[in-house]
Order: C-alpha cells, then sequence, then structure tokens
C-alpha cells in the first residue's frame, strides 16, 4: 500500500520498535514484534527503498522556521488563509480528523487520523498526492476529492497552491495546526 512512500523512514524505524495506537479510540492496534535495532532498521529501509524514497535521511523543508519565514515573506497571511481554508465549512477537516486534543463530533469509530501527528509520521509528497486524489491512493476510502480552486474567497489561488497551504500547515512546525483560526494570525507562524 506504499507504506515507503507515505511515512518518514525515522518514524517507522521508532514505531517498529513500540507500535502505539495510531488511533486510540478504536480497539485496533499494531503487534509489538520486540525488533531489534538491526531488524528494525532494514524493515525501515525496506519500505523506503521499495517504494523508491531517500533513505535513510530525508530534510523536510516544511518543518523547518525558515521554509515557514519564507512562505510568510511572500504572503504575511499565508497560514492564516491555509488555516482558514482548512476550518471552512466546505472544506472542514475538523469534522473527521482528530487535531491534538481537538476531537470531532460523533461515534469516534468514524474518526479519521490525527493530523498533529502527521508532521512527524507522513512525508510531505505523500500529504500533497493525497490532498490531491485520495481515491487514486486508497480506493474505497472516506476522505473525499475536494474541489480545490473553488475556494477563492478563503485561499485565492490555484488548485495546486490551495493543496501546497494545506500541506504546509499539516506540516508546519509549532501549533499551527492546532491553534483556533482566530489566535493564529495575533501568534504569527
Amino acid at each position: 500500500y506504499g507504506e515507503g512512500k507515505r511515512v518518514q523512514s525515522d518514524w517507522l524505524f521508532r514505531f517498529v520498535q513500540a507500535p502505539y495506537g495510531l488511533r486510540p479510540w478504536l480497539d485496533v492496534r499494531m503487534p509489538t514484534f520486540g525488533l531489534t535495532k538491526e531488524e528494525a532498521n532494514i524493515l525501515s529501509k525496506y519500505f523506503a527503498l521499495l517504494d523508491n524514497q531517500e533513505y535513510p535521511f530525508e530534510r523536510l523543508a516544511e518543518r523547518e522556521s525558515v521554509y515557514v519565514e519564507a512562505k510568510c515573506a511572500g504572503d504575511s497571511e499565508y497560514y492564516v488563509k491555509a488555516k482558514r481554508l482548512m476550518d471552512s465549512k466546505d472544506v472542514n477537516c475538523g469534522s473527521c480528523h482528530v487535531r491534538g486534543e481537538i476531537k470531532p463530533e460523533g461515534d469516534p469509530s468514524g474518526w479519521a487520523p490525527d493530523l498533529s501527528l502527521a508532521k512527524e509520521r507522513l512525508r510531505p509528497s505523500w500529504v500533497r498526492e493525497w490532498l490531491t486524489d485520495p481515491q487514486r491512493i486508497q480506493v474505497g476510502t472516506k476522505m473525499p476529492k475536494f474541489p480545490w480552486g473553488e475556494f477563492q474567497q478563503l485561499f485565492p489561488g490555484k488548485p495546486e497552491e490551495q493543496i501546497e497551504a494545506i500541506k504546509d500547515l499539516i506540516m508546519s512546525p509549532g501549533d499551527l495546526l492546532t491553534a483556533p483560526s482566530g489566535t493564529l494570525a495575533r501568534k504569527g507562524p
């Protein structure tokens, strides 16, 4: 299922040694296999190379303050607009996704993965692909394909620019993703 393309190798290395519930509200969990560091390294490397990904290290620019500063230098409201788009009634990621301590309404069995864990777990390039067309990556997923480009009042730009902004927000350092929309402008990235 493209796990090497989806997850960061260092995260997978740690996870296979000490699995934890990615969706703790569900009663499912990866078993513990008692892998040694060497075995975990081999497994992590295998998944990365299987999907033609860089191994062992990958620079994730989106998580660095210099990247955030460059985005804000071009548009001081970049992350504010991305957050507004993400929280809008049309996109509304929070209606399904957990974001740290912020939980969606409804039965937990229908909740989607915690977006606050994504910056440590997922590869930015995979997040971009997922946002573009989730059904192409995982047929039958509940994640909808959004009509990117139609949200000009929230984030003016081409579909690729809107997807990039949501990806940047998800991968951003600090608590930009979980900050309440109204406080983001005051706090700044």
